[in-house]
């Protein structure tokens, strides 16, 4: 559909009754987006779990890791130096807790893991 078209002649039944349908598979999608999301966090966890465990891993096809990254950079350290300076926000950096995130990381065989 043309949305100029609906500038010229109004809003036509056929636009509303595409706009539901449109509406309608959007909710669809978002709703299995969120049970694919959940399945994936479900899986990373039992491979990470397999992997920390050092149980057998099938890398016939496949290799895993599980990829590790620490932050420690609040999000409002630039504005923060901007107000206060480089040595406070710096002091501020060093006793903040890092957060660190895991990943599973698959590539086919043959393929470099970047860890």
């Amino acid at each position: 559909m043309n949305t100029n078209s609906v500038k010229k002649q109004g809003v036509t039944a056929s636009d509303l009754q595409y706009f539901a349908a449109l509406q309608e598979s959007a909710a669809l999608l978002r709703k299995k987006a969120a049970e694919i999301d959940l399945e994936v966090h479900e899986y990373e966890l039992l491979i990470m779990s397999a992997v920390a465990s050092g149980e057998a891993v099938d890398n016939s096809c496949f290799t895993v890791a599980v990829k590790e990254s620490s932050r420690r950079c609040p999000a409002w350290k630039e504005h923060y130096v901007s107000l206060a300076g480089k040595e406070a926000a710096e002091a501020i950096l060093q006793a903040t807790e890092p957060s660190i995130t895991r990943h599973v990381v698959v590539a086919p065989v043959g393929l470099h893991i970047v860890k």
